[in-house]
């Protein structure tokens, strides 16, 4: 095989494996994302019966005096801590 000949088929054997390969990529992408979509599909059991969507609520909340923010008590590993906040 002539040496020209020869870069050619493996300049097209390169971009025929990245195609493939891609193409393979884009595949398992797309069925991993539908299989997470049906696991985490929003119903509305899911907000109304299993409160799956339901914010935290804040811990007691109290305002400074002089009203230039609040305090908050927080867990945080396992220790309390005030927090302030303005």
């Amino acid at each position: 095989m002539p040496r020209g000949t020869r870069r050619i088929f493996l300049k097209l054997a390169v971009v025929s494996l990245t195609l493939v390969l891609g193409a393979c990529a884009q595949q398992a992408s797309r069925e991993q994302a539908g299989s997470l979509e049906a696991d985490h599909m929003l119903t509305l059991d899911a907000i109304f019966k299993e409160y799956a969507y339901d914010p935290e609520e804040p811990g007691q909340i109290r305002w400074l005096e002089d009203g230039s923010g609040y305090t908050t008590l927080d867990t945080v590993s396992e220790f309390r801590d005030v927090v302030l906040t303005s």
